[in-house]
């Protein structure tokens, strides 16, 4: 399959807060002009390995809310 008009953009958007709660943690950015949605990823320390756990296809939502997490 081929994708047509595809663009890329690399620069991630910068948490401008973070608040944790029992078992969860919101994260809220400011939106990057000219993108189509975002992915969020997460590593269990400082220099582990990162894992996808979410991908949002709005460019208009600014926030992600982690559950379940112990």
């Amino acid at each position: 399959q081929i994708i047509k008009n595809l663009t890329v953009v690399e620069k991630p958007a910068a948490i401008t807060s973070a608040s944790a709660g029992y078992g969860s943690v919101k994260l809220t950015w400011k939106k990057v002009e000219g993108v189509s949605g975002y992915r969020i990823y997460r590593s269990a320390s400082l220099n582990g390995t990162y894992s996808l756990v979410k991908t949002i296809s709005s460019d208009s939502t600014v926030t992600y809310t982690n559950k379940s997490l112990t």
